[in-house]
Order: C-alpha cells, then structure tokens, then sequence
C-alpha cells in the first residue's frame, strides 16, 4: 500500500513545494522516533504519522494574509461602499423630489 520511503519522498517535496521547507530531514527523524515502529499491537506507528503528515494540509503566511485580505474585501469594503452607495443614491432622489425636479 504506502512504504515509508514514498511518503518520505511525498513528505520533501511538500516541504520544498508548499511547506516553506519548514520540516528539515533530521526533524522528521527524530519526530519519527517518538513512534514505535512496529508496536506491540502489530500496527506500524511511523508509517501511520508518515501518511497523515504527507497528507497534512498547510497555509503559508503569505496564503493566510491573501485569505484575509480576500475575506476584508468580500464582507467588510464592499458591503460599506454598497450602503454608502445605497444611502447616496437615496438622498439624491429625495432632494431631487424637494426641489421639485
């Protein structure tokens, strides 16, 4: 199914790709060796952490500010400029309709 080697692999080009190569080679060692590789229970703890790290979804600081900005302008500008508008647009009518044109 998965070796510990193609996830190691997956695991690199992650960390080059994505990661902000943020998880140097010896780190994940020794984070591997908190795991026991096969436990008592015959489950193989390693290869378990080494699949749900490589499928480990991570956002950048440059992804998250992105994100924010995106989300400032969809709910918090355009709709201040929306009523702006709106509240603009309104007084407009009603002091054409006072001035009688």
């Amino acid at each position: 199914m998965f070796d510990a080697d193609s996830l190691k692999r997956k695991i690199r080009r992650l960390n080059k790709a994505v990661w902000e190569d943020r998880v140097p080679g010896p780190t994940l060692d020794d984070w591997l060796e908190c795991f026991q590789s096969p436990s008592r229970s015959g489950v193989d703890e390693r290869l378990q952490m080494l699949y749900l790290l490589s499928n480990f979804l991570y956002f950048g600081t440059l992804e998250i500010r992105h994100l924010l900005r995106v989300l400032f302008a969809e709910f918090c500008r355009v709709p201040l400029i929306q009523e702006l508008w709106r509240n603009l647009g309104d007084d407009g009518v009603r002091k054409a309709a006072y001035r009688g044109g």
